[in-house]
């Protein structure tokens, strides 16, 4: 309350004080509502490496006596010149590693940021560095702050983001990515299943794992195997550690080259009867295209006839493939496309319960996946 009342302030509000933890509604309400939180905010107070809820602001004190006034704090980083000096990384404070605080960062319009023994304050036109107070960055580089021109673009880079932060309870997830849902339903009308955009499902499922995905902390294994919900292999959200969509960029823009062959249940060329809720259960009723693949080296400049199965890690030596999409436009930027890896695929394996589970992505040749003979099946996706 101290920072709020110098700066002249009347409200506070903590989550951890504001929202009642043990009401399911309420709580359920309030993380639908976050992005409205945030964003309405005067200002969002950050300590960067607290541990917990009780760390505090250990250089609140030294802040009362060392820096302008308060009265005159807000008013002076509109004139301050550049430096380059004191620039904090918040990815590596303990507030820049938890998941639930991404939304924090992206919707706030105003931080102030504890941490290191000093403070930083960030608004839209910049961040700006106490002793005395110097701008240190420009303020754009938030992913919902750029001028992406498709959304797509805009959830993939969301995603990459926070898919490598951390967790205490892995079954809080899509809980604590609501916020950046809620506000892309909002911008594009999408819907989402399980963390997916339903506008661009199947390119919403070529994710892969990262590949500087090197944390000994977080392996990277499905999440339900340690909480209580049952998520769906296809979503990002099930698997611990980070993800990245890597087959389109500015350069290489998969809009327009690509086409996908699988009609999902909220489609209006879906010709199935689904038997169950793909939003509540995370099961995919689905037609597709399935062949079992030879795996081989994972390198186009090998002239290797096979595929890139990941991150060409696997013990396998064959693979069950649902054959997602076809590039029909090949692009010189892309070395895997110029060497004929015109098919998208996503390798699978089928439990006791004949549902296919998604263990990787893939790209295949052409010639390849005709040899391995697929054929069109009915089959459950979860």
């Amino acid at each position: 309350m101290y920072v709020v009342d110098i700066l002249g302030s009347r409200y506070l509000w903590v989550d951890c004080l504001c929202i009642v933890q043990d009401d399911e509604d309420e709580l359920k309400q309030n993380i639908h509502q976050m992005q409205h939180i945030f964003s309405q905010a005067e200002f969002t107070i950050v300590a960067a490496n607290g541990d917990d809820a009780n760390a505090g602001l250990p250089v609140i004190f030294a802040w009362s006596r060392h820096i302008l006034p308060a009265s005159t704090v807000l008013e002076t980083i509109r004139h301050v010149a550049k430096d380059n000096r004191g620039r904090l990384r918040l990815d590596k404070t303990v507030w820049g590693s938890r998941a639930w605080t991404y939304q924090e960062y992206e919707f706030s319009d105003r931080l102030l940021i504890f941490a290191n023994q000093s403070f930083y304050y960030e608004c839209r036109k910049g961040t700006f560095y106490r002793a005395p107070l110097k701008r240190v960055g420009d303020g754009s580089f938030k992913i919902r702050n750029s001028l992406w021109s498709q959304p797509i673009w805009r959830y993939e880079s969301h995603v990459e983001d926070y898919s490598n932060r951390k967790l205490t309870y892995p079954d809080d997830i899509l809980n604590a990515f609501m916020a950046i849902m809620e506000d892309e339903s909002a911008q594009s009308g999408t819907k989402f299943c399980w963390g997916l955009p339903i506008q661009n499902f199947s390119r919403a499922l070529l994710w892969r794992q990262q590949a500087n995905h090197n944390r000994k902390d977080v392996p990277f294994c499905r999440r339900s195997y340690g909480c209580n919900m049952d998520f769906p292999s296809w979503t990002w959200a099930e698997w611990i550690g980070g993800v990245q969509y890597d087959l389109s960029d500015t350069l290489r823009p998969i809009e327009g080259r690509v086409r996908f062959v699988i009609a999902w249940p909220w489609e209006a060329k879906y010709d199935l009867q689904a038997p169950t809720d793909p939003f509540t259960t995370g099961i995919l009723h689905i037609r597709a295209q399935i062949a079992v693949v030879e795996l081989a080296a994972a390198s186009p400049l090998q002239g290797t006839k096979y595929f890139e199965f990941d991150l060409g890690v696997y013990t396998m030596t064959h693979v069950q493939c649902i054959l997602l999409g076809i590039v029909e436009k090949i692009t010189a930027m892309d070395l895997w496309e110029v060497a004929g890896y015109t098919h998208l695929a996503i390798a699978v394996e089928q439990d006791t319960k004949g549902i296919y589970r998604r263990i990787g992505r893939l790209r295949i040749g052409k010639a390849t996946w005709d040899a391995s003979k697929p054929t069109e099946q009915v089959i459950e996706l979860g």
